[in-house]
């Protein structure tokens, strides 16, 4: 599973379908608390992610790489 960081949901989706991604291939989400529910994924940051405030950015990245790592052998 691939987590996509983006400005936004509609640009993450945009992103997976140019790198020609199933939609059972990829999530994306930028509410913290939907994220803390993941786990076992790899991470993407893609340019647009500059368009998020960098603060909240630094949250929503370092969550990610935290809970990816969660159930990988």
């Amino acid at each position: 599973m691939i987590f996509i960081i983006a400005g936004s949901y509609k640009k993450a989706k945009q992103f997976a379908k140019t790198q020609m991604l199933a939609d059972d291939e990829w999530i994306s989400t930028l509410d913290l608390d939907d994220l803390k529910q993941l786990s076992n994924f790899h991470v993407i940051v893609t340019d647009t992610a500059s368009e998020l405030n960098p603060i909240f950015f630094e949250k929503v990245f370092n969550l990610a790489l935290l809970r990816g790592r969660i159930g990988r052998e």
